[in-house]
């Protein structure tokens, strides 16, 4: 019988990031993209999460994110009751832009607390995760490298490149690559290579 596979976010994620498309769309069991529904009405073998603190981020006011994270809870431990097994990836440990903290850490508690089982991208990840929040020293914890994203994107030369941004050809290019967040301290990293001695910057 083929293992069923809940996951937050799935295979149709592929645009925003093909992080968990390239995982899932290689794994030999069957993975549907989380809903509410699919949560409330299916049993899944597995429920895998990897940013389940988003509404932290992402939200407004901190009582709507707490109403969410709330849903979010309750959905889990729904699907725990019935047999479904929950992982975790842990890609980081605690949520970015830190505007609910009292928040979070009752989040994180009721979160871990459902866990049978959690990954890390590193070993050095997974000792962290276990620092973090101890009760991950109670669970199984896997290290499962993130991939690569050769194969999703064009194949082009560098030079390529710099011709088609009008860059010369021996010119210094520093990328920064991700969405632009404040605790990223993006003006830091302009100032930083504004500063940098070099003739061909």
């Amino acid at each position: 019988m083929t293992m069923r596979v809940l996951a937050s976010p799935g295979l149709n994620a592929r645009e925003f990031n093909p992080y968990t498309w390239l995982l899932y769309s290689r794994l030999a069991c069957r993975v549907e993209d989380f809903s509410y529904s699919r949560a409330a009405l299916k049993f899944y073998d597995i429920a895998h999460f990897h940013w389940p603190e988003t509404p932290l981020n992402s939200t407004a006011t901190e009582f709507l994110a707490k109403a969410k994270l709330s849903r979010d809870l309750i959905i889990i431990e729904r699907m725990r009751s019935r047999g479904t097994k929950l992982f975790w990836t842990v890609h980081n440990l605690g949520a970015h832009e830190c505007r609910y903290p009292k928040l979070e850490d009752w989040f994180w508690d009721r979160f871990t607390a459902n866990l049978d089982a959690f990954i890390a991208l590193t070993q050095t990840g997974l000792l962290a995760a276990r620092e973090r929040f101890p009760r991950l020293g109670q669970i199984p914890g896997f290290v499962i490298p993130h991939g690569h994203y050769r194969d999703e994107h064009l194949q082009r030369s560098r030079a390529d490149c710099r011709r088609d941004l009008n860059l010369p050809p021996k010119a210094r290019v520093i990328l920064f690559f991700g969405k632009i967040r404040s605790y990223k301290n993006v003006p830091g990293l302009i100032s930083g290579f504004k500063a940098i001695q070099d003739d061909s910057t």
